[in-house]
């Protein structure tokens, strides 16, 4: 190992070396006064190998006044199995506010969790999602087999929509049961891999539905329109044929 300066406390320390594990580098500053009361605690520069991979770490650590601690960091890690790179926010604990994975599966994003989908966003966070649009892939020219929804107005009145509350956070809601609208519409519904806890609903997906159900209700009003007026114009018929015999039945008597 070679350590330039591991003297006085208070100064930079740096080594590098090899262990049983493999080679590594490593620089540490001791606590230092920084800003708004808080003391930068070990900024650390950390980079090290070994059967697995190569491993950095980048870290700055901060001490409140109050003695909680609190870092930032970054974390690359490379091994036969996947990249793996974790980003911790203040106050993300031991949860990376960004990881990105790159598997045999693929590349993946979580932010604020790890990624089970190739973007998962974190549960029940401080702020929602926002984006000017979300568009989905959507041409003929990567279908086939193209049908029109069949009984559309069946599977829709076959839907519950719910209000609800959230068991996180008691937050008040309304939404469609996943597992219920699996039954119905299973093309839309998401499963755990046991295949009977759904994890999601496609909401955007139910517009199709929507409007094949609105087009199945238009045409029954629009049949009911037709005999309504065909009734209509019967009535006044017989009322007009009533009108015109009372009149020939008042003028034959006052001859």
């Amino acid at each position: 190992m070679f350590n330039p300066q591991p003297e006085p406390p208070g100064d930079v320390w740096m080594g590098f070396g090899t262990t049983a594990n493999g080679p590594y580098f490593e620089m540490t500053v001791p606590e230092v006064a920084g800003g708004g009361g808080l003391q930068i605690a070990d900024p650390m520069l950390n980079i090290n190998a070994d059967s697995e991979g190569p491993e950095i770490a980048l870290q700055r650590e901060f001490v409140s006044p109050s003695g909680a601690r609190d870092s930032t960091r970054i974390f690359l890690a490379v091994n036969a199995e996947m990249v793996l790179l974790d980003m911790f926010g203040p106050n993300s604990a031991n949860i990376p506010s960004i990881r990105l994975i790159n598997n045999s599966s693929g590349p993946a994003i979580g932010i604020g969790t790890t990624p089970t989908n190739i973007l998962t966003v974190q549960r029940f966070s401080a702020t929602d999602p926002v984006a000017d649009a979300w568009t989905i892939y959507s041409s003929r020219r990567w279908k086939n087999n193209i049908k029109t929804i069949t009984d559309p107005l069946v599977k829709v009145m076959a839907l519950r929509g719910v209000t609800f509350k959230w068991k996180e956070n008691s937050k008040k809601d309304i939404g469609l049961i996943a597992e219920e609208v699996g039954l119905v519409l299973p093309e839309i519904v998401e499963y755990e891999e046991n295949g009977v806890d759904a994890k999601s609903v496609d909401y955007a997906r139910l517009v199709a539905l929507l409007i094949e159900g609105m087009k199945d209700q238009q045409k029954s009003i629009q049949k009911m329109q037709g005999q309504i007026d065909e009734l209509t114009r019967a009535f006044e018929t017989l009322a007009e044929s009533k009108g015109n015999g009372s009149t020939r039945y008042a003028n034959s008597k006052s001859k």
